[in-house]
């Protein structure tokens, strides 16, 4: 493992992780092969599976609610998060914050766009630099 690190430039460490990720067992486990394929495709699965998972899918029932209000009552999402939590309807776990919402509409993810959001468009976003 040594000699192939110093070969490739990189630790140890990593060619020993790789030969763990695409060894494989062959003839019912009597010999253990290293397989580039295999190593690949647990790679693969491992980075899928890692960093924060969205809320989105698991909190659909308060974007439904959100989608309801804003577009036939006309409330901001601001509201609409602080009514669900006002009146009992969602706990705090089962809702995002306001900022989660306005992210949802950038990516869109909700059926509001940000054409729908008036108070958006009036903001000015543009960063102002003072000239040293």
């Amino acid at each position: 493992l040594r000699a192939i690190a110093r070969e490739l430039g990189c630790s140890p460490s990593t060619i020993s992780y790789e030969v763990k990720r695409g060894t494989v067992s062959l003839y019912h486990g009597k010999q253990r092969r290293y397989k580039a394929d295999h190593g690949q495709s647990v790679y693969q699965a491992n980075r899928y599976h890692c960093g924060r998972k969205s809320g989105f899918l698991k909190k659909s029932d308060f974007i439904e609610y959100v989608n309801k209000h804003f577009s036939e009552d006309d409330w901001s999402l601001d509201v609409c998060v602080n009514r669900s939590l006002a009146i009992g309807e969602f706990s705090s776990n089962q809702t995002v914050c306001t900022r989660t919402l306005y992210n949802y509409v950038d990516q869109g993810l909700m059926d509001s766009r940000n054409c729908d959001l008036p108070e958006k468009l009036k903001r000015n976003t543009k960063i102002h630099r003072i000239r040293k």
